[in-house]
């Protein structure tokens, strides 16, 4: 954590990825990727909801630079863009969504 605190760049750039993150769908979005890439018509299924509402999400998560897309003929494939997002997330699985479950 020190050198988190030593560069205000880390932490302007830790604020937005975690800002990007504190929204339940967006969150649902990063865990449904995982290690996997789908198109939007997968994600949408997946996550429940609008193409209009997941693109927007999408956009967000991209901008943040948290997912990355890749196209494939017609389809974007969207991914998460690095590894550190998912141990984000397994840490907050770990401190609160088992814990949730047991209550």
């Amino acid at each position: 954590m020190q050198a988190l605190n030593k560069r205000p760049a880390n932490l302007t750039l830790v604020a937005k990825i975690l800002k990007a993150m504190a929204h339940p769908l967006r969150l649902k979005i990063i865990c449904t990727l995982g290690d996997q890439e789908f198109n939007v018509k997968e994600l949408m299924v997946r996550v429940g909801t609008t193409q209009s509402n997941l693109s927007q999400h999408l956009g967000l998560l991209r901008r943040s630079n948290l997912v990355c897309v890749r196209r494939l003929g017609y389809h974007s494939l969207y991914r998460l863009n690095h590894g550190q997002t998912m141990e984000v997330i397994h840490c907050v699985h770990l401190a609160f969504c088992q814990k949730l479950r047991r209550r």
